[in-house]
């Protein structure tokens, strides 16, 4: 059995080899991942990007050249006074400036951090704010129409070497909401795609949303349509709990990964 077989909605699933040091890994990822970007995305094509440092893998290698596509943020999200993580509106920048810089053709929006100690309703309330604001409306609706999503995923279980290897730290964002990992642990949260949290079998709840995001509902609508429009994962086997979740919830249509996680998936009933 092969993970199309396994996950029929995967249009595709590519299988690199596995190396044991975990920035590599996710070096060689984005690698293979600047392949399939350069492959599959046209001129025209509007294309959401996610953070992470697998994806700045992937855009620090592609090459420079005038590429004629629209991008946009996969997530709004603010943030502040440190910097402890690569997110979206700064991929989409490099993005562009790969891309040709020309005006128009990126689009983000800058929105404030987080207050400390807010509460779950206070949240809602604050994005409910944010959606009503012409030029963050602009972006969120943009995003929602995007043709292809490139994006790695966060864990709540990522392997304690990859952590310390990669400097993972979730801590300061969900601090930031007066969150834990832990008490979303005890929720059910296993982990998240473009900032939207999701359980084991792929699904999200109430009160789970705390940023504007491509989020997981809306990305598995994406994947459930008959259309040429593509929800790309790269993720190695250092989060496999999480990409057994996405792939049960059928969140993604294009799998890139590593040949110790397609293992660790297809050995599991």
């Amino acid at each position: 059995m092969n993970l199309k077989q396994k996950y029929p909605h995967l249009r595709t699933a590519i299988v690199i080899s596995s190396v044991p040091d975990p920035v590599f890994q996710r070096q060689l990822l984005g690698q293979r991942a600047v392949e399939y970007f350069e492959a599959n995305v046209k001129p025209g094509m509007k294309v959401g990007i996610s953070g992470g440092y697998t994806l700045f893998e992937m855009i620090e290698g592609l090459p420079k050249k005038e590429r004629r596509i629209q991008i946009y943020p996969t997530a709004v999200i603010g943030r502040g006074p440190t910097i402890m993580h690569i997110d979206p509106t700064i991929l989409v920048t490099l993005l562009w400036a790969k891309s040709g810089s020309q005006p128009g053709t990126a689009y983000s929006v800058t929105v404030p951090p987080p207050e400390a100690h807010t509460s779950r309703p206070q949240i809602e309330k604050n994005l409910n704010k944010l959606k009503a604001k012409e030029k963050v409306r602009q972006v969120y609706q943009g995003m929602q129409s995007v043709d292809l999503v490139f994006a790695s995923i966060g864990s709540m279980y990522a392997d304690e070497e990859y952590r310390q290897a990669t400097q993972h730290d979730v801590r300061q964002i969900l601090q930031d909401l007066n969150l834990s990992e832990e008490e979303l642990r005890q929720e059910g949260v296993v982990g998240d795609i473009n900032y939207s949290y999701f359980d084991e079998d792929g699904n999200t709840k109430k009160g789970w949303s705390f940023f504007l995001s491509l989020d997981v509902d809306m990305l598995r609508d994406i994947v459930q349509e008959e259309s040429d429009r593509q929800v790309v994962v790269i993720v190695g086997n250092y989060k496999v709990k999480a990409l057994r979740g996405l792939l049960k919830g059928k969140l993604c249509n294009v799998l890139i990964t590593d040949r110790d996680a397609a293992q660790a998936l297809l050995d599991r009933d």
